[in-house]
């Protein structure tokens, strides 16, 4: 799916993609937890949890379309 600039969406399709010098590609999201242990002082390990949910780290990107290998550039 594609989202224009006026909001509408649409199939993007190889053919339109090449005329339009568009790209295929897709938001990337994780979830994350992170966890601390320290040293209290009474020399006790406490554990501390973090949750992070669906953090954007980039696009992944198509890179077959003007590829050597590919037959339809």
């Amino acid at each position: 799916m594609m989202t224009e600039s006026d909001g509408e969406t649409a199939t993007l399709f190889p053919k339109a993609a090449r005329l339009r010098n568009l790209t295929y590609s897709a938001p990337l999201y994780v979830d994350v937890t992170k966890y601390v242990t320290r040293k209290n002082d009474d020399g006790e390990d406490e554990m501390e949890q973090e949750d992070m949910p669906k953090v954007y780290i980039g696009k992944v990107r198509d890179r077959f379309l003007g590829s050597p290998i590919s037959v339809v550039c």
